[in-house]
């Protein structure tokens, strides 16, 4: 898998029950599977690394 980097919270809110924001003292992870989202973790090679046309319009990659 591909390296993550960490991400330093500095301060995280949640929505309270008036429907504001409120600073939460502790932290909560999510993701976006969490919303039912299909998450792709395959590792991909780099499109920089893919072979380019030799001019527009003509597709002449290997």
């Amino acid at each position: 898998m591909s390296v993550r980097p960490e991400i330093e919270i500095q301060q995280q809110t949640a929505f309270g029950e008036g429907g504001q924001l409120e600073v939460t003292e502790t932290n909560v992870e999510t993701s976006l599977e969490d919303f039912g989202a299909d998450v792709d973790h395959r590792d991909r090679d780099s499109r920089l690394d893919r072979p380019e046309a030799s001019e527009f319009g003509v597709d002449d990659r290997p």
